[in-house]
């Protein structure tokens, strides 16, 4: 079966979700295991931490914006 939830947690790219005002509202397994974040750390937080953090994807080396 393909749950949503799991497909979501462990798709092949990083996933962060935020409000209009670049709070983060969700972010997947893939995202957490590329950065070394833990999910506490980054929800309900502003995304600008990840330009700060100076994060990029470890697959391409593009920033993470």
């Amino acid at each position: 079966d393909d749950d949503p939830t799991e497909l979501y947690e462990r798709a092949p790219c990083g996933y962060l979700s935020t409000r209009p005002d670049g709070t983060i509202i969700k972010v997947n397994e893939t995202f957490l295991t590329w950065t070394g974040h833990r999910r506490q750390d980054l929800v309900h937080r502003v995304r600008t931490i990840a330009r700060t953090a100076g994060m990029s994807c470890p697959s391409t080396g593009r920033p993470i914006a």
